[in-house]
């Protein structure tokens, strides 16, 4: 990261998102705050149309999820330079993380969760909440969702709500301090 960081600042850093507001363009806009850089934004229609740009070089960075990219870095055709995860990942033992390479603050994780329509009633919402989390540790459903790249999790809705609440608060920052505007 110490490498790259020094190149974009004399040289023009080109990255690649899937698109406008989406969050490989944001966190993009977040590391270049945090190193200190400018880079210049190629969104695409999605992730598939940016990876063979970014394989040949047409673009020099791109941030995204493991799934996605692993597979072209597991075969040799890209290189990936830090983990956003607290901790290395699994998948990728040897990578280092952006704490590890002097970005504390630079955690950064693509999440998926299930929310239910305002007005479910409490009781229902817990019980889905807790079976949710049962399921995703069952050994077979987090061994395969560990091996597609995920990093199973669950929890209570209150923890997820506070997530949401402090991800929309993280991100429309980034939105306002890039400028982007919905297409």
């Amino acid at each position: 990261m110490t490498e790259l960081v020094a190149w974009a600042k004399v040289n023009r850093l080109i990255y690649a998102s899937g698109g406008v507001g989406v969050i490989s363009h944001l966190s993009m806009e977040m590391f270049k705050g945090a190193a200190k850089i400018n880079a210049t934004h190629v969104p695409y229609k999605g992730v598939g149309p940016a990876v063979p740009d970014l394989i040949s070089g047409q673009v020099h960075i791109m941030i995204n999820a493991i799934p996605e990219l692993f597979p072209f870095a597991k075969g040799g055709r890209l290189r990936i330079v830090a983990a956003l995860t607290e901790k290395r990942h699994p998948f990728m033992p040897d990578v280092p993380t952006m704490i590890e390479q002097g970005y504390p603050d630079f955690v950064l994780s693509n999440w998926v969760g299930i929310v239910a329509a305002a007005g479910t009633p409490k009781p229902a919402v817990s019980k889905l909440a807790a079976e949710v989390t049962r399921i995703l540790k069952l050994p077979d459903v987090a061994a395969k969702l560990t091996d597609q790249g995920f990093d199973p999790g669950g929890g209570t809705p209150e923890a997820f709500g506070k997530l949401i609440r402090s991800e929309v608060a993280r991100f429309g920052k980034a939105v306002r301090d890039s400028g982007a505007k919905a297409e």
